[in-house]
């Protein structure tokens, strides 16, 4: 008889993700990062640096985001949870800058005719 190791190993390798994975914390709510968007909306960046320094000046975040912020402008290094939320502010910081951008290109994408032709099966 032919012993298969594939239905075993499936929930092993499961179990072991599941273990070895974080639940990253969440370091920005929703409020904080409204608080930013409202405060920075009328604001130019250039690059994410300028961003980040802006956002370190801004008295609407906690001590931990200014750190942070500094942290990875200093090119220290980061820990997992720190780096989370510095992916967040990248979010925020794409979608003040090219909000507008994907927006327009949306409304252009969503404008484009489509039909279906008959005896042409859809794909």
């Amino acid at each position: 008889m032919l012993f298969s190791r594939k239905p075993l190993l499936t929930p092993l390798v499961v179990l072991f993700v599941l273990t070895t994975t974080s639940v990253p914390a969440q370091n920005l709510d929703r409020q904080q990062m409204e608080e930013i968007d409202a405060s920075l909306g009328s604001s130019n960046f250039e690059e994410f640096p300028d961003f980040l320094e802006t956002v370190a000046a801004t008295p609407v975040i906690d001590d931990s985001i200014q750190d942070i912020a500094q942290a990875y402008l200093s090119n220290n290094e980061l820990g997992p949870e720190q780096r989370n939320t510095l992916y967040r502010l990248l979010g925020i910081y794409t979608r003040l800058k090219y909000g507008e951008q994907a927006m327009a290109t949306l409304k252009q994408l969503v404008a484009i005719p489509t039909f279906q032709t008959e005896g042409v099966p859809q794909h």
